[in-house]
């Protein structure tokens, strides 16, 4: 059970106390069996199983008037949400927030399984007139991810009655007792980050800049067609299928064109003119297993070798136990950043405690900043790729961190008109 597997390595990994409630939905393949077994070796896993197949909407209903816990997540059973992404929704149930919503169609959505082109275009339309009829402001009332206060889950699930299709939009009408933040809030508070340290800056997107931004992207496209098809499918034709024009496909592509260039200019420019630190460390359970591993290193180890064989972290223990590049205020527990600060290039560390277990931690490198300014390098960071999410997320929590800028949430329909 690949799925039961990975949950319990990343839960494990945490502080959180957590447990796994499966429900089977009159399954007939192997599924009740296969919990059932898993489950009697560990009792933190649990198996709610029913004879007739009634729907999803009845297997997450009955789920999630049963299970016990302060916080409910739910999660499609194939995890095409990795469960690291918990880690996103946690934030606003902590500023508030009764439930927290994972939005697929958002650019910045990080799927590790997509559905069918068919099921994707379906959900998509469906959720389109969701949001024109009932829910304004939730971009994805479908997305199978979505955490909940356990009293809010108690209610909102006792309420609804559809077991089939429909059960995410039934769950989620308006209920001005609670207040629902999702995902495509983090949209508006990058643009908004973007502009400020836009105008901050003296960084102003030019009309030729936008321009060209677009005619970059329909030749990319065109390629991505080209490659796709091999050239049996002429581009006017594809742009057809997907009930687009050129000039409607070039349209939405400069509505868009203006944030990429402000995210490649300004990223880029913040991660060359701030000083940042290439890092490692190896992450143990226990002090004893630290101090030992400690040790060994005093004694001529390698520490790609330990890394591989002791590190706790897996994501980067095959790695030689390397961390992203870090900046100061990113994000990185303040005991293991106090103590990467403390030593030389090509240094490590003593075992230090955090919350996810004893560290020891290595400095590689220290990269200076540039102190060049923005408008002389401006042509350099405009042929730079495009900026990805994790670049962008970093340069959000290091924004942020500095206290510069403060944050609201006001809800649509809670605490103003919706849209306003």
């Amino acid at each position: 059970m690949p799925t039961l597997e990975r949950l319990r390595e990343y839960f494990t990994a945490t502080t959180h106390t957590w447990s796994v409630t499966v429900v089977s939905d009159g399954s007939t393949d192997q599924t009740v069996p296969k919990v059932t077994d898993f489950a009697a070796q560990d009792a933190r896993f649990k198996l709610i199983s029913y004879p007739q197949n009634r729907g999803k909407g009845c297997a997450v209903r009955t789920g999630m008037l049963h299970v016990e816990g302060q916080l409910l997540l739910l999660c499609d059973a194939d995890l095409a949400a990795p469960i690291e992404e918990v880690e996103k929704l946690l934030p606003p149930i902590e500023s508030g927030a009764d439930i927290a919503i994972g939005s697929r169609p958002l650019k910045e959505s990080r799927l590790e399984i997509r559905q069918p082109w068919y099921r994707e275009m379906l959900g998509r339309a469906f959720n389109m007139a969701v949001q024109l009829l009932a829910i304004r402001g939730i971009k994805d009332t479908q997305c199978g991810f979505k955490l909940f206060r356990r009293e809010v889950a108690r209610d909102v699930f006792s309420r609804c009655k559809l077991d089939g299709f429909g059960y995410d939009f039934e769950a989620l009408i308006p209920d001005e007792r609670y207040k629902v933040l999702t995902k495509s809030v983090d949209y508006l508070v990058h643009v908004n980050l973007l502009d400020l340290e836009a105008e901050r800056i003296g960084c102003e997107i030019k009309k030729l800049e936008i321009d060209l931004e677009v005619k970059r992207q329909v030749s990319e496209m065109k390629k991505q067609v080209q490659d796709r098809y091999g050239g049996a499918v002429p581009w006017e034709e594809w742009l057809k299928s997907q009930n687009l024009t050129q000039e409607r496909l070039e349209a939405y592509l400069g509505s868009r064109a203006r944030i990429i260039l402000l995210k490649r200019l300004i990223v880029n420019y913040f991660e060359t003119s701030t000083e940042s630190y290439d890092l490692a460390h190896i992450l143990c359970k226990t002090q004893a297993t630290a101090q030992d591993v400690w040790v060994r290193l005093q004694r001529g180890a390698n520490w790609d070798d330990l890394a591989v064989k002791e590190s706790q972290d897996i994501g980067s223990a095959n790695l030689g136990g390397k961390l992203p590049r870090h900046y100061k205020g990113d994000g990185l527990a303040a005991e293991v950043a106090d103590a990467a600060y403390a030593l030389k290039d090509g240094e490590y560390s003593k075992p230090v405690k955090s919350a996810y277990g004893w560290h020891i931690v290595k400095r590689n490198k220290t990269n200076l900043a540039n102190t060049a300014k923005f408008f002389d390098r401006r042509p350099e960071f405009l042929a730079f790729p495009d900026v990805d999410d994790d670049r962008f997320g970093r340069w959000v929590r290091v924004v942020m961190s500095r206290g510069v800028y403060t944050m609201e949430f006001r809800v649509p329909g809670v605490h103003c008109e919706p849209d306003k």
